[in-house]
C-alpha cells in the first residue's frame, strides 16, 4: 500500500473479473491513490501494491464500511466495483474539489450544493444538468 495516498477509492465488491480494468482506468493519474475493496469473492490474481482486498462475508453496505475504516487517504471516494473511470479522473476531481468546494462538500462526476448544480461553463446555476468532470 502507498504510505500516504491522497485519495482512497473504496467499495464492496464481488465482480473480481472487472478489477483489473478498474485499476487500469486509474493507473495513469498523477495523484497518489489506493483502492480498497471488501467482499466475499477473492481475486485469483496478484493485486498491485496500492490495491487492497479485505475478505468479509458481511452485507455490501457493511463491506463498504469496512473498506472506509481501512482507508488512509485524505479524501475518500465510494464506488461500485464495476466502474471504469475516464482518463485522469482522480486528478481532475481533486483539482475541482480544491478550487470549488468547502470541507462539508461532496464532489463526484456531478456536483451540487443545495438545489444548485455546478457546470464547468457556468459555475453554479439552477436547473441545469452538469456535465461530467
Amino acid at each position: 500500500m502507498i504510505v500516504n495516498p491522497i485519495i482512497s477509492v473504496i467499495a464492496s465488491g464481488i465482480k473480481v473479473e472487472l478489477w483489473k480494468g478498474l485499476y487500469e482506468s486509474l493507473a495513469k493519474n498523477n495523484v497518489e491513490f489506493e483502492i480498497i475493496i471488501t467482499g466475499h469473492v477473492r481475486p485469483n490474481f496478484k493485486l498491485p501494491s496500492n490495491f487492497k482486498f479485505i475478505f468479509s462475508k458481511t452485507k455490501p453496505s457493511q463491506c463498504a464500511e469496512i473498506s472506509a475504516r481501512n482507508a488512509s487517504g485524505e479524501y475518500t471516494m465510494l464506488i461500485g466495483d464495476d466502474i471504469y473511470f475516464s482518463p485522469y479522473y482522480l486528478d481532475r476531481i481533486l483539482e475541482f474539489y480544491k478550487q470549488n468546494c468547502t470541507f462539508k462538500d461532496c464532489a463526484s462526476g456531478r456536483f451540487t450544493r443545495g438545489d444548485l448544480e455546478y457546470t464547468k461553463d457556468n459555475g453554479f446555476v439552477d436547473g441545469v444538468t452538469a456535465p461530467t468532470i
